[in-house]
């Protein structure tokens, strides 16, 4: 008795330490099918006043926009703290369980962060992610310790676009398929338990996608279905080979993850190209693509959702159309943004007021609300990533913080557990990372219209020089020296932007008054200029203010939604616009040296 009464203690802090089990499965990007729908019964239909309750609320995610994964009883999430990236697993309490850096930052564009969500995939004991410079990391689940590597660039030959990574890698039976890019092929398959190549889609050689890969069949072959800037395709499961293709006329940026059923693929995209839809079919051997509709809805930035054959889509307003033939079913309201949709609900969030989420009645004509839920803190970014459901538990992530409402109704059931993740003593810290070189901020397009607003507001004229600071594709520089006939100088540190800005310069006829720089903006000299672009953050904004106070008189500077620091000179005049491409507000700043 008296060695049972000692022992009491130390089982008590033994079952304390334990984690807590987190319900459900949803261990990827979108969920166990990539389609955002949940398939758990016995939920809510109708939320009280003042929402759900609230389970709990952890900080520690992170900066970063990218939903939860959550699988074997654990919850992982990828986010930036201080220089690193980090995944962060948590328990059913949403109390740490272990946490790993993975790679160096780069910088996210706070009111666009839903354009590049990343999300980890488990895999029972084993935990995918990648970096934004493409560093893809195998480790396992239990403990975070690193099991193997790869470098998309340096190991698989890969090409990224003008933006960073954006990977959600799929596991398919014995695969990792992942998407490197480039001239070896846009998809490559590793065996996941090792990382070792087994193929490369050889012909299809387009840039990284910025969508995720979503898994098929189609005319009874296993493939992946894959949209990038320039194609729609399908690559065989068995091979990589090429099954089938058609072109597909991306802009600036193509995030949304393809839709596929009954032998229909769905792509969309936003700045004017709107929804393509696609008959796949097979004849002998031989695969076709057949156009059904295009651009019978708005598109959209943010992955659609699928039930039955009808698509809920949000491009600002909350959209139902039919799958196969385009045709609009209803439309309501403004400001709507990512959808799951569960048991003949949605669960909407908001894009435009921080922090607000709603669920709706699906109904044959417009949808009821059944409640919403107002976040404690909202975030001022607004909705920015996917809401997760699993266990009976929405998980919504804003930036830093993870918040779990319960859902379960009277009648609900938990799920058994697809696995359970042993979790194990803690593994020794990795050695310090390698050396990277993380951007300060990532490259995020100026819509067009918006572009020529920041022309006109500088009141550029033939005889200025104006000089774009980050200047991405080029888009800035090339606009100026086409309609005003100035000369026009950028700066960008991204070795493949700057090829792409001197190409998209070529093409403009515009060479002979464009130059493109591959330097530090923080290094350049900004003397000749006497108009100054900026597309950057606040932050960088301040870090550039000795300098442009440095300028000469009567030069003009132009923001781009950011001040020159929360500390900095105040504008000489500030102009709101909404672009056609971007249903978001847009500020415009301008200040004239010598700045006050």
């Amino acid at each position: 008795m008296a060695l049972a009464l000692l022992l009491l203690p130390f089982l008590a802090a033994q079952a304390q330490a334990q984690p807590v089990p987190a319900p459900g499965h949803w261990p990827q990007w979108r969920g166990p099918n990539r389609d955002n729908v949940s398939t758990e019964t016995g939920l809510l239909k109708e939320w009280p006043e003042g929402g759900p309750k609230l389970l709990w609320k952890a900080t520690g995610a992170g900066d970063g926009g990218g939903p939860v994964a959550v699988a074997g009883g654990l919850i992982f999430v990828l986010g930036a703290k201080e220089d690193k990236y980090c995944i962060t697993a948590l328990d059913g309490a949403g109390k740490l369980v272990w946490e790993r850096p993975i790679g160096a930052k780069t910088g996210e564009y706070a009111l666009m962060r839903y354009l590049g969500q990343c999300c980890v995939t488990v895999d029972d004991d084993r935990v995918y992610a990648c970096t934004a410079q493409g560093r893809l990391l195998c480790m396992a689940a239990g403990n975070g310790k690193t099991l193997w590597e790869k470098d998309f660039v340096k190991d698989l030959g890969g090409q990224k676009d003008y933006f960073t990574y954006r990977e959600n890698s799929l596991v398919d039976d014995k695969l990792l398929i992942c998407a490197p890019g480039g001239p070896k092929g846009t998809l490559a398959a590793l065996e996941k338990k090792t990382g070792k190549g087994v193929w490369r889609s050889e012909a299809l050689k387009d840039p990284m996608p910025q969508t995720a890969v979503v898994a098929a069949e189609l005319g009874g072959v296993r493939q992946y279905v894959v949209l990038t800037m320039k194609s729609v395709a399908g690559v065989a499961a068995a091979n990589g080979n090429l099954l089938w293709r058609t072109d597909f006329d991306g802009r600036t940026q193509v995030a949304s993850t393809p839709i596929v059923h009954d032998g229909v693929v769905l792509v969309t995209s936003g700045y004017e190209v709107g929804w393509h839809a696609f008959q796949v079919s097979k004849t002998g051997a031989a695969f076709q693509a057949s156009e059904l509709y295009a651009g019978k809805q708005a598109g959209t930035h943010r992955s659609a959702t699928r039930v039955g054959d009808r698509v809920y889509a949000a491009d600002g307003t909350l959209r139902c159309f039919d799958l196969k033939t385009g045709n609009a079913v209803w439309a309501k309201g403004t400001g709507y943004g990512a959808i799951l949709a569960t048991e003949g609900f949605l669960i909407v969030q908001h894009e435009y007021r921080p922090g607000l989420l709603a669920l709706f009645e699906i109904t044959p004509d417009e949808p009821r609300e059944r409640g919403t839920i107002q976040l404690p803190e909202g975030s001022t970014e607004g909705a920015t990533n996917q809401a997760v459901l699993a266990g009976g538990r929405l998980y919504v992530r804003d930036i830093d913080v993870i918040y779990c409402y319960d859902l379960r109704g009277p009648e609900y059931k938990e799920p058994p557990p697809v696995w359970r993740i042993a979790v194990t003593a803690p593994a020794p810290r990795p050695a310090p990372l390698k050396a990277e070189k993380a951007t300060d901020a990532a490259f995020v397009p100026t819509p067009q219209d918006v572009v020529e607003r920041m022309i006109a507001l500088a009141k550029v004229t033939k005889d200025d020089v104006l000089f774009d600071l980050g200047s991405g594709d080029g888009r800035i520089l090339i606009a100026a020296a086409k309609s005003q006939g100035c000369r026009a100088v950028g700066f960008e540190i991204d070795p493949e932007l700057v090829k792409l800005s001197r190409y998209n310069a070529r093409v403009a006829g515009v060479d002979g008054r464009v130059t493109i720089e591959e330097k530090d903006l923080f290094t350049a000299d900004l003397g000749p200029a006497t108009v100054v672009t900026l597309y950057l953050g606040a932050p960088n904004n301040a870090k550039l203010l000795p300098r442009l106070r440095a300028l000469k008189p009567g030069v003009r500077i132009v923001s781009h939604q950011h001040l020159l620091g929360d500390a900095g000179p105040k504008p000489d005049e500030m102009v709101k616009l909404t672009s056609k491409d971007d249903p978001g507000e847009h500020t415009l700043y301008l200040w004239t040296t010598p700045l006050k």
